[in-house]
């Protein structure tokens, strides 16, 4: 079944997919993936050894790459942007953490330290990958945080959505009680 074109390209499809979604996206290491693919004793067909499937990581982010700037380049020059659903968010931990991502791809574009969540910090963040990637905000999702609510009303020109999340946890806690 392996040797034919059709299972030839089956299974490579499934190595790229398998490299992609576990070891680009959800960060599994490629001895893992390694193990798996012995598991379904795929090596005597394709090369899965942990260096072999580095190799292919490694390729896969630059095409990835090479694929965003070209995207990039493109909308650049045709003067279009591309509108996008955001969602908007601060995390904390040793330092505050802005977190900016486009909700249907879950493409993070803001990811970055700062000393504080003010407004002043959120805009210079967000125009300048916004500008960069040729992106308009079509509404943003947010906590509800001020600077993130300004952000999007002043800024964005977008209207600012309430998450759901925190309402969601209220009502179980009001539930549970």
């Amino acid at each position: 079944m392996w040797e034919t074109e059709a299972g030839q390209q089956w299974l490579r499809l499934l190595v790229f997919a398998a490299v992609f979604v576990f070891s680009l996206e959800g960060g599994i290491g490629c001895e893992r993936l390694s193990e798996f693919f012995h598991l379904l004793r795929l090596q005597k067909h394709i090369a899965v050894s942990p260096s072999a499937l580095r190799r292919l990581r490694t390729r896969l982010e630059e095409k990835i790459i090479e694929y965003q700037l070209h995207v990039q380049s493109q909308s650049v020059q045709s003067g279009r942007q591309v509108e996008i659903c955001a969602a908007a968010d601060e995390k904390f931990f040793d330092q505050v953490v802005l977190v900016m991502l486009d909700l249907p791809s879950g493409y993070i574009m803001v990811e970055e330290l700062t000393e504080n969540r003010q407004y002043r910090t959120w805009q210079l963040s967000a125009q300048k990958i916004l500008q960069d990637l040729g992106m308009k905000v079509k509404y943003l999702v947010s906590d509800r945080a001020k600077a993130i609510v300004k952000l999007a009303l002043s800024d964005l020109g977008c209207p600012s959505i309430a998450d759901l999340f925190h309402e969601s946890q209220e009502n179980n806690i009001r539930h549970n009680s």
